[in-house]
């Protein structure tokens, strides 16, 4: 064989295993994140009901009721009031 076909084939057999190699990363990806999806897929909703405090006095509103974030009043950037 002449020297530069061997490092052509040299070359290509290189080229072959680090495309190997990055096909098995991603097919460990893959399934990583198959494992992740299964196991927050499993786990139950958390509802509002559920988080609140056990000796509140209004239940109801605290588990019907969003947290609000505060609000603020901005013209051209600055901020004029917060709410």
């Amino acid at each position: 064989m002449i020297p530069q076909h061997n490092q052509v084939i040299n070359a290509l057999s290189q080229h072959d295993s680090e495309m190997d190699t990055v096909m098995v990363q991603q097919q460990q990806l893959q399934q990583q994140q198959q494992q992740q999806y299964a196991t927050n897929a499993a786990s139950p909703p958390v509802f509002g009901s559920q988080m609140v405090d056990k000796n509140s006095s209004t239940p109801y509103t605290d588990a019907t009721q969003p947290r609000r974030l505060p609000l603020a009043i901005f013209s051209r950037g600055a901020v004029l009031k917060k709410c």
